[in-house]
């Protein structure tokens, strides 16, 4: 079967990241920009078994992301090795499930799980509010805006920025509440129903980062599997679609469950 090529002078594109949850972000509503942070890092100066101790810091502090929670990740980043804050017995004293510091001084980064500290982003200022959809450009993930801790820190529907490799990556905010005359209120935002949505979608451009070879099976990449959700809410699935060409339906969302392909762009 074939599809026709669609030819469009566009103004805006976005990277899609394929998700049952979170529809494709508008570009034109971008609440912030940034780059994660950590909670903390320094070098211990004394051992105990399964402590983490610094006659230097401040743990219990209040200036955020301070003070430093239970479920905190704090890697020794010498070893390395790593393990979760189970108590925060003082200032100075963190406790874990293991003895990741048997010595002294070793290195330590303290981070955040299913959260993005930025301490040089006003988050309230820059109008960021649940719901919101932020994006790491660094790896391609996303999640949603689930809580506003302080003007430094979110909380995340999914753990994208809580490793020792993640939490400094670049990020950016989508608002979605702007983007309620864009999305389709089935989607259970701002109430309403799908008949009443003005949302124009945007074009999936299918691509995929595998080498094409010649051949029709499907390890050539030549076609991929794609699943969306169209503007009138339908979940619909286009099978072995072939690479290089747009999708000839308006979207809101790319599904992750249905899609192999791992480079579409979203086209206004």
């Amino acid at each position: 079967m074939s599809y026709p090529k669609i030819t469009v002078n566009t103004t805006q594109a976005i990277q899609v990241i394929p998700s049952d949850t979170i529809p494709i972000p508008n570009p034109s509503f971008i609440a912030a920009t940034g780059v994660g942070n950590k909670v903390d890092s320094g070098v211990n100066t004394s051992v105990a078994v399964n402590k983490l101790i610094d006659s230097l810091s401040s743990w219990t502090g209040t200036t955020p992301p301070l003070p430093v929670v239970v479920g905190d990740v704090v890697y020794n980043t010498t070893t390395p090795a790593n393990a979760a804050v189970t108590a925060v017995d003082s200032a100075t004293q963190l406790a874990f499930g293991s003895n990741i510091f048997p010595i002294s001084p070793e290195n330590y980064l303290i981070v955040r799980q299913n959260a993005l500290v930025d301490d040089e982003v006003d988050f309230v200022a820059k109008g960021v509010k649940v719901g919101d959809i932020v994006l790491n450009t660094d790896n391609a993930s996303i999640a949603t805006v689930t809580a506003l801790v302080s003007t430094d820190e979110l909380t995340l529907s999914a753990n994208i920025f809580g490793s020792d490799s993640t939490y400094n990556d670049n990020f950016r905010i989508y608002s979605q509440n702007e983007g309620s005359k864009y999305y389709p209120p089935y989607l259970g935002l701002n109430g309403g129903n799908a008949t009443t949505s003005n949302n124009p979608g945007c074009l999936i451009y299918v691509g995929d980062t595998g080498t094409i070879n010649t051949g029709a099976d499907t390890a050539s990449n030549q076609y991929k599997n794609v699943t969306v959700r169209t503007v009138s809410g339908e979940v619909i699935s286009f099978n072995n679609f072939p690479v290089g060409h747009y999708l000839p339906v308006q979207v809101v969302q790319v599904m992750s469950g249905g899609t192999n392909a791992n480079s579409l762009l979203g086209i206004w």
